[in-house]
C-alpha cells in the first residue's frame, strides 16, 4: 500500500475572485488540477463561539474570515484523532484541510465532546461537522446534513469467549445477548445507543464517551460486547489481535444496522451545504477520496456504496 501525498499538495496555487471560484463550484477546481487558494493551513481552536455576520450567507462569511471551523470528535481513530503531539490527523481530518485549500482559507478544527457537536453548530461554535455522524431524522430537526462522507455500519464486538463467529447471524447475536445478565457497551447519545435498544433491549447498558473505553471493557471481560462502526472495530482488531471478535461485520453477515455517516451545516445554510457535496464529489471522483482513505484506514473505500447512499453524486 503507497502512501498518498497530503489532499492538493503539487498542485499549482493561484488567486481567483470568490465570484469566479463559486462558479467554478469550489470543489470542481480538484478535478481540474487547479486549487483556488492563497492561504491554506490547519489549526486547533479552543472552542469559542463565532457570531455569524447578520444576513450574509455562511459561504460567504468563510471566505471573508479566511477560516472554516470544522466541528470534530477527536477520539475515532483512524477516522479523526490526534496524533502524538495533539494535532488533528484522520481520514475526516485529510477531508476538511483539502476543503480549505480549495476554498482558499485556513482549516481550524474544534474538537469537542461528541454530545456537544449539535448544540456547538446551533450556536454558530464552527461552520461544519465532520465526526462521521450518522444522518437521521432526529438530528436533521436541528442540522442540515450534506450528503454522505461515508458508508458505514454498525457491528457487534464481543469476547473471544462468546459462542459467536463473523459468520453468525443477527438471529444468533440477539439470542446470546439480549438477556439480563449480559452487558453492552455503547456510546452516550449516538446511533450505537439506538442499536442496543432496538436489539438489546433486555441488556444492561454500559455508556462511555471515549471509543477506547469500549473495546476495553469487552477484551478486559467487565462487559459482554459493544457497539460500534466497523472501521473503529477493524482498526482495533488489527493493532490488538486476537483481543475480540466482530460480528455482524458487514462481510459475511449484514451489519447490525446500515448508517450513512456525513456532517453538515448550520440549518438554512443550503448554498453552502450544496458546495460541500459538489467538493465531496469532485474528491472522490479525482482519486484523492480514495488516496485519503487508503493512507488513513488501509483498506479499500467502499465507494460504490457511498455513490448509491449520495444518489449517484
Amino acid at each position: 500500500m503507497s502512501q498518498s501525498p497530503e489532499p492538493g499538495d503539487g498542485r499549482k496555487a493561484g488567486t481567483v475572485s470568490r465570484r469566479k471560484m463559486l462558479a467554478l463550484g469550489g470543489g470542481a477546481a480538484i478535478a481540474s488540477g487547479v486549487v483556488a487558494s492563497t492561504l491554506t493551513g490547519n489549526a486547533m481552536h479552543p472552542g469559542a463561539a463565532y457570531a455569524q455576520a447578520a444576513g450574509k450567507p455562511l459561504l460567504d462569511d468563510i471566505l471573508d474570515r479566511k477560516e472554516l471551523r470544522v466541528g470534530t470528535f477527536l477520539q475515532y481513530p483512524p477516522i479523526m484523532s490526534k496524533d502524538k503531539d495533539g494535532n488533528p490527523q484522520g481520514f475526516e481530518v485529510d477531508m476538511p484541510v483539502a476543503m480549505g485549500k480549495v476554498l482558499g482559507v485556513k482549516t481550524t478544527f474544534v474538537d469537542s465532546a461528541w454530545e456537544g457537536l449539535l448544540p456547538g453548530i446551533q450556536s454558530g461554535k464552527f461552520d461544519v461537522i465532520f465526526a462521521q455522524m450518522a444522518i437521521t431524522a432526529e438530528r436533521a430537526k436541528v442540522i442540515h446534513f450534506c450528503k454522505p462522507f461515508e458508508a458505514t455500519g454498525l457491528v457487534v464486538n464481543v469476547s473471544t469467549k462468546a459462542p459467536l463467529t463473523d459468520a453468525s447471524d443477527q438471529k444468533a447475536v440477539v439470542a446470546y445477548l439480549n438477556k439480563a445478565d449480559k452487558k453492552v457497551v455503547v456510546q452516550l447519545g449516538s446511533v450505537n445507543q439506538k442499536g442496543k435498544d432496538i436489539y438489546f433491549p433486555t441488556a444492561q447498558t454500559i455508556t462511555i464517551q471515549n471509543l477506547l473505553d469500549g473495546f476495553l471493557q469487552v477484551s478486559t471481560g467487565r462487559a459482554d460486547a459493544y457497539i460500534t462502526d466497523d472501521v473503529s472495530a477493524f482498526t482495533y482488531v488489527k493493532e490488538h489481535p486476537g483481543s475480540m471478535k466482530v460480528t455482524l461485520d458487514g462481510r459475511k453477515q449484514p451489519y447490525l444496522i446500515n448508517f450513512p455517516a456525513g456532517g453538515g451545516v448550520p440549518r438554512g445554510q443550503i448554498e453552502f451545504a450544496h458546495w460541500v457535496d459538489i467538493f465531496v464529489q469532485n474528491w472522490i471522483d479525482s482519486g484523492d477520496y480514495r488516496r485519503a482513505y487508503l493512507k488513513d484506514v488501509g483498506w479499500e473505500p467502499p465507494i460504490a456504496q457511498l455513490q448509491l447512499l449520495r444518489g449517484g453524486f
